[in-house]
């Protein structure tokens, strides 16, 4: 039953999968902004080799075409994913915020008195303390919680 009033919970107050959604397309959009560049600049050095190949111009040699090396291609790689990293920081900010996350526990924990409370009515289970104190304690709370005291005001004073 504690599985299912967390699993529950957790349901109600999740961030909803439309608003999911639109942060990864923002978040791949943002990636690929930043990684186009060296790509598009690679893929325009071949197109204009290719092109001179084709009409014949006076650069036909193989060094004209782009040699990338692997550690152009991993800066950049590394340098388009520290603002994705930080806009995964910030979209977590924004979803794990301490309002939701006290709103979640608030919940959880209402929950889980009111499960309590019932299966100790329907005696499914009962409470028992080995300590005096805890037991006298728990005896008092019992007696505001199954009747109504009434404190009657002496007219007096």
């Amino acid at each position: 039953r504690s599985q299912q009033i967390f699993d529950s919970a957790i349901d109600r107050h999740a961030t909803s999968g439309w608003m999911l959604q639109g942060f990864a397309i923002l978040g791949v959009a943002l990636f690929w902004m930043f990684m186009a560049g060296p790509i598009v600049l690679i893929y325009r050095e071949y197109f204009m080799a290719s092109y001179d190949v084709l009409t014949g111009g006076d650069r036909m040699h193989l060094e004209n075409f782009p040699h990338p090396t692997p550690s152009l291609l991993l800066t950049a790689l590394l340098l388009s994913l520290l603002p994705l990293a930080i806009y995964c920081m910030v979209v977590l900010t924004i979803a794990l915020s301490r309002g939701k996350v006290r709103r979640v526990a608030r919940s959880i924990i209402v929950d889980h008195e009111a499960a309590i409370a019932e299966l100790q009515a329907r005696q499914v289970i009962r409470l028992e303390f080995e300590d005096q104190l805890l037991q006298e304690t728990e005896f008092l709370l019992s007696v505001g919680r199954n009747q109504e005291i009434k404190i009657r005001r002496d007219p007096r004073g």
